[in-house]
């Protein structure tokens, strides 16, 4: 009898011929018999670009220990101010105070921006300096003007007038103002005569004047002058609190050296002194 390995060879050759004809076993059946391909391969797209990360370049050694940029230096401030100026009063009841420039000052000195500042007591402005703008009449009659002279000026008559002239001509003082003088150079309610008044409209004009000399000659980036910006006061009169017009005459000042100027007022009234001075220039 023949092992059992010869009988499992010896099943697939009795499978295959049988009476002679060939038999396909059952298994090759089921496959498909490969027939030839008439399609073309579609061309596959390309690849992706390989990603690359962009590493940022370490700093060198140098820049390392390379010191930055100093910041820009500060600008040069020119600050005026007269400690004298706060003590003027204009009366009672009166909305212009010039104790407010004292208290702006006292601020500072609290904030410690005195430190950065260069602080400078202005020179009082002269008749001729502020004759640069304004008519020599008006600026005589305000070096003349007092409070009693105005309260004299209007109760009393023409006569009484001219006996006080006459009077003061004879002891060599200055002729007392007159009721035609108040109207015209507008010395009454909104710009009273106080005392001092000369004395403080050439202290305004005198740090206005000065700040803008420190401009000219490039001592001062910026100057301050808080008790300037009187900028309702006219060639030869009076207004909106103000009797010398220290804006126009720095104005005129800087003009010296500088082809034109940019007045900008952040005022709440119109500066219509300044706007007037200059209505016919383009400067």
């Amino acid at each position: 009898m023949a092992p059992p390995a010869a009988r499992a060879a010896s099943v697939p050759a009795r499978l295959h011929e049988v009476d002679g004809e060939a038999h396909v076993p059952h298994e090759a059946k089921l496959q498909p018999e490969a027939q030839p391909s008439t399609r073309t391969a579609a061309t596959p797209p390309p690849p992706p670009p390989p990603i690359t990360r962009r590493r940022s370049s370490p700093p060198s050694k140098k820049s390392l220990f390379t010191r930055p940029a100093p910041p820009p230096p500060l600008p040069q401030v020119a600050y005026f101010y007269d400690p004298s100026v706060g003590g003027y009063y204009y009366g009672p009841g009166h909305p212009m105070k010039p104790h407010r420039v004292r208290m702006a000052h006292a601020l500072c000195l609290r904030y410690g921006l005195h430190n950065l500042v260069e602080v400078y007591t202005p020179a009082r402005a002269s008749a001729d300096d502020m004759a640069a703008f304004h008519d020599r009449s008006y600026l005589d009659f305000l070096a003349r003007v007092t409070p009693a002279g105005v309260k004299a000026a209007a109760t009393g008559s023409a006569a009484a007038a001219a006996a006080a002239a006459a009077a003061a001509a004879a002891a060599g003082a200055p002729p007392p103002v007159t009721a035609a003088e108040l109207s015209r150079y507008a010395v009454g309610d909104d710009c009273p005569a106080f005392e001092g008044l000369a004395t403080y409209s050439s202290i305004v004009a005198g740090g206005s004047i000065g700040g803008a000399v420190k401009l000219n000659h490039g001592l001062a980036d910026v100057a301050i002058n808080w008790a300037g910006g009187l900028h309702h006061a006219k060639k030869g009169e009076a207004s909106g609190f103000c009797y010398v017009n220290d804006i126009v005459l720095a104005i005129l000042e800087l003009l010296k050296y500088h082809a034109r100027v940019l007045y900008v007022d952040i005022d709440i009234h119109h500066g219509d002194g300044v706007e007037e001075a200059f209505l016919t220039s383009d400067r």
